[in-house]
């Protein structure tokens, strides 16, 4: 059985994530992934779970406050409910949140300009602010 270099896989978006959430991930105290994968595209799902420490967080918090992309005002269940294998993400009191519809597509244009109708998929994160907990939920369909 040959050893898999899970960094190195093709779910593993890590930097990509880093960009689109406008957030530094790459400094993390522990990180869970939950990818489910498959077909042409490889489309499906991804969870991650980030936990940083206090000095991070604070550094993260301050990025959140300023970022467009993000908000204190909490998403609606609907939305939340994607994080089905994470469901202490409903009980965040001080968090802030982030939603978007995403396309997946080689044209770089169409990738930030795109109409709800052309979009393949939809991403969601939560920053829980008390524990220092990043949450992110991305899905292509």
């Amino acid at each position: 059985m040959d050893i898999v270099d899970l960094e190195n896989e093709p779910f593993n978006h890590h930097e990509n994530y880093n960009k689109i959430l406008g957030i530094p991930t790459n400094n993390y105290e522990t990180r869970e992934i939950y990818s489910v994968r498959g077909g042409p595209q490889n489309d499906g799902v991804d969870y991650y779970t980030y936990k940083f420490n206090e000095e991070q967080g604070k550094e993260i918090v301050n990025t959140l406050e300023n970022s467009l992309k993000w908000s204190k005002k909490r998403l609606d269940d609907d939305d939340l409910n994607s994080f089905e294998y994470n469901p202490e993400v409903m009980s965040i009191t001080n968090g802030y949140y982030h939603y978007s519809k995403v396309c997946r597509t080689s044209d770089e244009n169409k990738k930030y300009n795109f109409t709800d109708e052309e979009a393949t998929g939809w991403e969601v994160g939560v920053y829980d602010v008390d524990k220092n907990i990043l949450y992110y939920f991305w899905a292509s369909i």
